[in-house]
């Protein structure tokens, strides 16, 4: 089990890549084009058989990275040196950019990309300075959790699967299945490290099996993933997708609804991953300095990563670019790098025994970017529990169910009769953005519909196809919009609002709970606003959706 004397084993090995590739990967790779699908699928196939190939190789050069000084000479190795080290500081700038986006667009809305960056820099690199055996151990411990718990969200996720979706098939030709290979040999780069790893493993000869297995699971996963979001979002809807992966996570529920937002957790384990990998980066760099003696320079590359994160981030740079630069040129260079250790290997008559590096490294943060100073406090934000939309006379009209909403005005705020103030908003407006805003502008608390549970679409929304559309675009794009929310469609819609906080507590709930509160429920009247994106971005029919019908003070589904 675990490895003593500054050696890791190989079940130490394999954990520490599956954990430094697993959460970056399920992120950014099912949104890359020609990897939709099936053909991602064959992409993945093809593009990993030639990678254990490479793998192989790699481990066969072990002794060729021990002194570099040997293999390419004194100024060869300072220049391979810095190579390796633009990359690592390249890679670190894209985990940055990419940690910073989903903390503020999915975690902490809003959240300080200068902060969320800085603290991901210290704690990741003073981490990376623990020794070998303990980073092992962390890794044994945290892999089954992660590992459970993305197996126990795609288990879940089966039930979203339509295989009407699965039947649909994209174009492949010979470019694009060529190109998506060799994107997904691209993505597995940071491997061309593995020589620098082999002096701290144990049995480094027989290595390749374990990095080759590890490969392999990552690359069925990633392949399960595609199938996975080709049946639930199908083809044309993964187009819209910025991270299929989240919107996956957001549509799907534990059993029994005792958790909300559920999906936040499945995000924190892939963070963890994602930070597992960035102090991996900066391991590396460590140990790259130290076999040229250049140690002194650690603190400013991990600055490097730091201010070329904060810089990229400042003037708008796309991390996708991280993919076409490491396509066009880190790639080429490094195979032409192996190449030339492959052809002095021979040259060599005493094979070194030591190596310090060691693929993966400690993620010792789980929540940090969770705390309140990076976006607004509870108790200055407003949570509707039910949103209703409706369209008349070319306007947009919207209706926040807030509980305890008693010291708010707002534009256009219904009066009712008795003692009691009302507890619903309504705004009007020629989009939901406009509706926003103007929301923002009047009322102290800051908008959060992280907790709705259901959306009431009026008839007259229903029945404008276009302001629909643009209604279901505007929903699908907010990162705080779950695709599990219930929908209902009313005629009376304002009736039924008015009765939300007063005559009923929470008028979202007491729908859903008419729904689902019964000993054999309908699942198939448990409509999702996700339904509804996927019906948009495949051509297919709107589903039907229950109907609310308000009797007095009581309301009825039908």
């Amino acid at each position: 089990m675990f490895a003593d004397n500054q050696k890791i084993s190989h079940r130490q090995l394999f954990r520490q890549l599956v954990m430094s590739f697993l959460g970056i990967y399920l992120l950014c790779i099912p949104g890359w084009q020609s990897l939709e699908g099936r053909r991602g699928v064959l992409c993945v196939g093809i593009g990993l058989l030639f990678l254990f190939f490479y793998i192989i190789y790699l481990v066969r050069l072990n002794h060729s990275y021990t002194n570099l000084d040997k293999t390419f000479g004194k100024i060869g190795g300072r220049i391979i040196v810095l190579v390796y080290l633009s990359y690592l500081v390249f890679t670190g700038i894209f985990l940055l950019r990419i940690i910073a986006a989903v903390v503020a667009r999915f975690l902490v809305t809003g959240a300080n990309a200068v902060m969320v960056m800085g603290l991901a820099v210290v704690f990741c690199y003073l981490g990376s300075g623990q020794g070998l055996e303990r980073r092992g151990r962390i890794a044994e411990a945290v892999f089954p959790l992660v590992v459970g718990a993305l197996f126990l969200m795609f288990f879940l996720a089966l039930s979203k699967v339509n295989l009407g979706y699965l039947q649909q098939s994209a174009s492949v030709s010979w470019p694009q299945l060529g190109w998506g290979s060799y994107g997904i040999f691209c993505a597995f780069a940071p491997l061309i490290l593995i020589p620098f790893t082999l002096g701290t493993v144990q049995k480094p000869s027989s290595a390749h099996g374990v990095i080759i297995g590890a490969v392999g699971l990552l690359g069925g996963i990633l392949s399960l993933t595609f199938i996975l979001l080709q049946g639930t979002f199908g083809l044309p809807g993964l187009l819209y997708k910025s991270f299929p992966m989240i919107d996956l996570m957001s549509g799907v529920n534990i059993p029994g609804d005792f958790l909300e937002r559920v999906d936040v957790f499945w995000i924190i384990f892939l963070m963890f991953s994602v930070l597992f990998a960035l102090g991996s980066v900066f391991f590396y760099q460590n140990e790259l300095l130290s076999r040229v003696h250049w140690e002194k320079g650690r603190l400013f590359a991990a600055f490097l990563v730091l201010a070329g994160g904060l810089v990229c981030a400042h003037m708008g740079v796309s991390a996708r670019y991280y993919g076409q630069i490491l396509e066009r040129y880190y790639i080429p260079v490094f195979l032409l790098i192996s190449l030339i250790a492959g052809l002095r290997l021979g040259k060599n008559e005493k094979k070194a025994k030591w190596g310090k590096a060691l693929i993966g490294i400690l993620g010792l943060i789980l929540l940090f970017f969770l705390n309140g100073c990076c976006g607004v406090e509870p108790e200055n934000r407003a949570f509707p529990l039910i949103v209703s939309i409706d369209y008349t006379d070319g306007e947009y009209k919207v209706i926040y169910g807030i509980p305890d909403l008693s010291n708010t005005t707002g534009q256009g705020k219904k009066e009712e009769s008795g003692s009691q103030e009302p507890r619903v908003t309504v705004y009007t407006g020629a989009s939901i953005r406009e509706i926003e805003e103007e929301f923002d502008k009047s009322q102290k608390n800051y908008l959060d519909l992280g907790h709705v549970k259901a959306f009431m679409l009026g008839d007259g929304l229903m029945e404008n196809k276009e302001a629909f559309t643009k209604c279901l675009a505007y929903l699908e794009n907010n990162p705080t919009i779950a695709g599990s929310i219930k929908v209902f469609q009313s005629s009376q819609v304002e009736e039924a609002m008015s009765l939300n906080g007063n005559e009923i507590d929470s008028l979202g709930e007491y729908l859903i709970g008419i729904l689902e509160n019964k000993p054999n429920p309908d699942r198939k009247a448990q409509v999702t606003i996700q339904k509804f994106y996927n019906a948009w971005h495949n051509q297919e029919e709107f589903p039907k959706v229950p109907r609310v019908n308000v009797r007095g003070t009581q309301v009825y589904l039908e």
